[in-house]
Order: C-alpha cells, then sequence, then structure tokens
C-alpha cells in the first residue's frame, strides 16, 4: 500500500528533470550533434549564416515546444472529458471535438483560402466547441443519453459525420493536401510562426483547465459525495482538497 501511494509522488518528482533531459538531448543529438555551447549561442545571439544556428531554432528547437504543446493538450483535454464524463474512454478524438475542428478548419480553407493562421486557429476552437456541443445537446435529449457508453457511442457517430463531411468538402474543392499538412504534419516540419501564435491560446486553455479542475475532481467522485460536498463549509471543502495532496 505504501508503495502504491508513493509511485505516483516519485514519478511527479521525477518527471519535471526527465522532461529537461529529453529537450536537451533532443535539441543537441540528431543527424548531426551540436554543442550545449552552439545552442546557448544560437539563442542570445542567433546567426543567420551559420549552419548550426539555422538548425536549432528552424528545426530543433521548434520540435521540443510543438511537441510538449502538443502532449500538453493532448493530456489537459483527455483528463477533463474523462473527469466530466467519468468515462475513462473519454478523448478528443471521441467525443466530436478533433472532428468538429477539422470540419471548421476545412470549412474556413474553401469560404477563405487567403485566411490567416490566426483566423485557422479560432476556427479550429469554435469547431472543436461545436462538435462538443452537438455530442452533448444529443446526450441531453435522450434518456440516460450522458451515460459513458451512449456519450461515447454518440461522439463516434458525430464525429464520423463531421470528419466524413470535411473529407467530402475537401476532396471537391481540392484542398485535401492543404488540411492534410494542417492535421498530419510531423514535428520536423513544425512552422516557428504558427507556433508563437499558438502560445498565447495554450497559456489561456492551460489557465481555464487548472481553474476548473477542482470542479471536475468532485464530478468524478460521483453524486453521493456531491451531495455531502454542498453540506459543508467553504474552509472545510478547501481542506478535504488538500489532504489527498498530504
Amino acid at each position: 500500500m505504501r508503495l502504491k501511494r508513493k509511485l505516483p509522488v516519485a514519478i511527479l518528482g521525477m518527471a519535471p528533470a526527465v522532461i529537461v533531459l529529453l529537450i536537451l538531448a533532443s535539441i543537441l543529438y540528431g543527424a548531426k550533434s551540436i554543442t550545449a555551447a552552439e545552442v546557448w549561442n544560437s539563442i542570445i545571439a542567433f546567426d543567420p549564416d551559420n549552419v548550426d544556428h539555422q538548425i536549432i531554432m528552424s528545426s530543433r528547437l521548434p520540435r521540443v515546444i510543438g511537441s510538449m504543446l502538443i502532449g500538453a493538450f493532448l493530456a489537459v483535454s483527455g483528463a477533463l472529458m474523462q473527469g466530466m464524463t467519468r468515462n475513462y474512454l473519454a478523448s478528443p478524438s471521441i467525443m466530436g471535438v478533433s472532428d468538429g475542428s477539422v470540419f471548421a478548419v476545412t470549412l474556413c480553407m474553401v469560404l477563405l483560402p487567403n485566411a490567416s493562421p490566426n483566423l485557422y486557429i479560432t476556427s479550429s476552437l469554435i469547431g472543436s466547441a461545436l462538435g462538443t456541443a452537438i455530442v452533448f445537446g444529443l446526450a441531453w435529449l435522450i434518456p440516460n443519453g450522458l451515460s459513458p457508453v451512449k456519450l461515447a457511442i454518440l461522439g463516434s457517430i458525430i464525429g464520423t459525420f463531421l470528419s466524413g463531411t470535411a473529407h467530402a468538402m475537401s476532396t471537391y474543392f481540392q484542398v485535401s493536401q492543404n488540411i492534410s499538412f494542417w492535421y498530419n504534419a510531423r514535428l520536423h516540419q513544425m512552422d516557428p510562426e504558427m507556433i508563437k501564435l499558438s502560445i498565447p491560446f495554450a497559456l489561456v486553455g492551460l489557465t481555464l483547465a487548472m481553474l476548473i479542475s477542482r470542479y471536475i475532481s468532485a464530478l468524478a467522485l460521483g453524486k453521493r459525495w456531491l451531495k455531502g460536498w454542498v453540506s459543508v463549509p467553504g474552509s472545510s471543502r478547501h481542506w478535504l482538497f488538500l489532504r489527498p495532496c498530504c
């Protein structure tokens, strides 16, 4: 029992150090090894004519930052969905989030072919919210539709419809290649300018996730616990949330 309790704490304590080591290894090593001093020089005194500086700033550093952002987004969104629905299978790909995003971006590329990356990001967020709203709206209308199994089924159905419609539009209007590059780009193809644009959205999203995390924790504990939670004084509620961390 003690080992099971200490293991999550040990993993959380070691995770930052492991992440830092992986970041350094990803920047220093590759098809061409680059010294740490050269990496530091490329950050504080970038030289466009230096090949090593170009490799670091245009390829390796965007790859590291992009992979960290993608991992953080997927982990946080998956945790929030699983907590809200009390369904361990819930994920952005099942609950209509990813497919709603594809649908909205495809529509934006068709109607506004010369749109800016900011508009694509905004349309992606709107599409994700739309896909999720459709899934939960239909679940609300169906008897016991908010159960984990029915939510997963509805999410799969709506997701298939949105992704199929997006695929049909991209094929008809010949924007399939642009859509594929937008959603299926590899880490080594990260655009530094796109990463800069996504950082503000990342900070806002992660901040909102942290603010609502305690309510998600309460939902995950079930209805009986919530009934008792309402009758507990405010200061005691905070203490109950702090107890599992001790």
